[in-house]
């Protein structure tokens, strides 16, 4: 399944403002320190034996599913501009419309149903449909924080 995670290492930034690195806490879905992330923060956490990627806290600043934790990791809170956010939406939308089966065309009955190919005949992905928007986000060489 696709993530907004995969997205930023395709474009190879995740948009860092601040980092912390230390013991970490998770519980009942709040991370310690509590002062680094505000609710609505984005977060990309490392180190973490369940919830290593980039997170979205909700409106009480909590992150959905987390089990308790402490681990030595890192925080990194992050940045992203509202243009990517809703460039990650777009994506996450195709993606759930169009799952990569490797079909070209099917038609039985009254139904048919084409996928756009790509130069190499092979259907278009993703990375492919959205090039022209992922290009104004993407960076040439990866940054270090891209280790989760």
């Amino acid at each position: 399944m696709l993530t907004i995670t995969d997205i930023m290492r395709e474009v190879k930034t995740c948009f860092p403002a601040s980092r912390y690195e230390g013991e970490v806490r998770v519980r009942d879905g709040k991370l310690s320190p509590e002062l680094l992330v505000q609710p609505g923060d984005w977060v990309a956490i490392s180190g973490s034996s369940q919830l290593d990627g980039v997170h979205h806290l909700d409106a009480q600043g909590r992150l959905f599913g987390a089990a308790d934790e402490v681990f030595r990791g890192r925080l990194t809170l992050l940045r992203p501009p509202e243009d990517f956010i809703r460039l990650c939406v777009d994506i996450l939308a195709w993606e759930e419309e169009h799952p990569a089966d490797g079909l070209k065309a099917e038609r039985f009955g009254g139904y048919e149903r084409e996928s756009a190919l790509s130069r190499g005949g092979l259907p278009m992905d993703w990375r492919q449909v959205f090039a022209a928007r992922l290009a104004w986000f993407r960076r040439m060489f990866p940054e270090e924080e891209l280790t989760w």
